[in-house]
């Protein structure tokens, strides 16, 4: 007996296996995203047992944009199964017009070339603007009669034999970020496909070796331990749903740090044929921008990607230390080291002032100073305590400065948004 999985948005299928699930689609899923029931208010009526996978669009959005399905990728995948779908209809007008298919109700032709022509002129856009139309009354666009092009199960199609990702990354660019998808795969336990300690990912990663041919966590190098590890710490209390969906290079003890070392290690991933998407994340400074110089003429796979700490409001106006003494300035481009990220809270010092950027060596190569921040190892130390706090007791996160860090992990993210 077959067993169905279902997934739901506002109460409505969306999309459904039979049997199990491809476990690159659960790999979205964490296992503290499981909820087991009986519900009292459950998707079905009156359940010996449930198991509902549910997270809100804003966390699958970025899920899927760290996976490489975004909107980019989603165009794409939609031109082309809109262009597939056309030449199919043709080629079936074609074998109609030879009597190749008999015992067809006389509206067929008309309904077919009325999927054409709206084939023909539809974009991602007008699919999902149709999409949200229908799902305001769902009942109202039932299959009942000739098929409506636009109805719910006709734009669903859309999709068919696609990745379901690609399909959820669609529905998702219509819909609310708090709004909740679901997935409920209460009767592949039933049927005994899953056992009740189903965890998503465990499933999912071990599938991965053979299962997944894109859709990969990426790699992110940075210029150091100590950039990776504020990162991670960053995502784990600001970004924790994307825990697990982005990895980090794991700088060995006594490893060469810097921008240099980090570019190197970049073209070595590449000469070694490593195929995970890769994201060179670099500091916003002299040196940095000195470092990808060597990156000139070499030809990366296109999947790699090299990616500078963003700008901020706060290092376009920001205390410098140079020969004429004290001034405030522009440091973006010049001294935009991780430590220029981690909050006005740790940059401050005992009197509540600013620690400055103090100028070091002229890069001849990007004609600018290289400066950095004074105080590094205080302002590390207080950062770590502040992670220490922000652990303990989450309610604090909000009355600490993230913004720095928040706008490093959005422009990852943007990068690797397909």
């Amino acid at each position: 007996m077959s067993s169905y999985a279902q997934l739901y948005l506002r109460g409505v299928e969306i999309f459904a296996w039979r049997n199990e699930i491809d476990p690159t689609f659960l790999f979205l899923f964490t296992a503290d995203e499981v909820h087991r029931g009986p519900f009292v208010e459950g998707l079905k009526p009156e359940p010996a047992q449930e198991i509902l996978l549910t997270a809100p669009v804003a966390v699958l959005r970025d899920r899927l944009d760290v996976l490489g399905i975004g909107r980019t990728a989603v165009e794409a995948a939609f031109k082309e199964h809109v262009e597939r779908t056309i030449e199919v209809l043709a080629g079936l007008e074609i074998i109609e017009g030879f009597g190749g298919l008999e015992n067809l109700p006389s509206t067929y032709g008309e309904n077919r070339q009325r999927r054409i022509g709206l084939l023909k002129g539809i974009t991602l856009d007008d699919w999902v603007g149709l999409l949200a139309v229908v799902l305001k009354s769902p009942e109202k666009h039932e299959r009942i009669g000739p098929p409506d092009p636009t109805s719910l199960p006709s734009l669903l199609e859309f999709w068919e034999r696609a990745d379901p990702r690609f399909l959820l990354a669609a529905v998702l660019l219509g819909c609310e970020p708090d709004e909740e998808i679901s997935l409920d795969v209460s009767e592949l336990l039933a049927g005994g496909w899953i056992d009740r300690r189903f965890d998503p990912q465990r499933v999912a990663i071990e599938h991965f070796s053979y299962s997944l041919e894109s859709g990969r966590p990426p790699v992110v190098i940075t210029e150091g331990s100590t950039d990776s590890h504020f990162l991670q710490a960053a995502i784990r209390l600001r970004f924790p749903h994307l825990t697990g969906f982005i990895n980090f290079f794991d700088f060995a003890s006594g490893a060469e740090g810097g921008a240099g070392a980090a570019v190197r290690t970049l073209k070595s991933f590449a000469a070694a044929g490593i195929s995970n998407r890769v994201v060179l994340l670099l500091d916003n400074d002299s040196a940095a921008h000195d470092a990808v110089r060597a990156l000139k003429g070499v030809k990366l796979p296109p999947y790699y990607s090299v990616l500078h700490y963003p700008e901020t409001k706060l290092a376009a106006h920001y205390p410098a230390l140079g020969p004429t003494g004290l001034a405030e300035m522009n440091v973006n481009g010049l001294a935009g080291s991780i430590e220029l990220y981690l909050g006005i809270d740790v940059l401050t010092d005992s009197s509540g002032k600013l620690r400055p950027v103090q100028w070091r060596s002229y890069i001849e190569s990007v004609k600018a100073y290289q400066g950095e921040v004074t105080d590094k190892a205080d302002v590390h130390k207080r950062f770590r305590e502040k992670v220490k706090v922000a652990e303990t007791n989450p309610i604090c996160i909000d009355q600490q400065d993230w913004s720095g860090l928040d706008a490093i992990i959005r422009a990852l993210i943007i990068s690797l948004r397909s």
